[in-house]
């Protein structure tokens, strides 16, 4: 069967190595090719398009009409795993 590594942002804010570690880990990457940090550094001359990085920053972006509209498309299931509010 198909194996899905499941993360979120929240856990990404929480503790970037900690998730970085199970991709890693997950695909099986070799753990002595990574610097870490030079993957957690930013680099002149990229445009990494950062948003704010705040925890349910959407609801701020997204109107409430949009946001019913995507939350209709969301299984109850995936709002129960995952521990989302709609």
């Amino acid at each position: 069967g198909l194996t899905i590594l499941f993360t979120t942002f929240e856990q990404f804010v929480e503790n970037k190595a900690e998730v970085v570690d199970s991709i890693l880990q997950f695909y099986g990457g070799e753990m002595r090719h990574f610097d870490r940090a030079a993957a957690f550094a930013t680099h002149s001359k990229v445009d990494y398009h950062f948003r704010l990085g705040e925890r349910e920053e959407w609801r701020k972006v997204l109107d409430g009409a949009v946001i019913d509209r995507l939350n209709m498309r969301v299984p109850n299931t995936w709002f129960e795993k995952f521990g989302w509010r709609p």
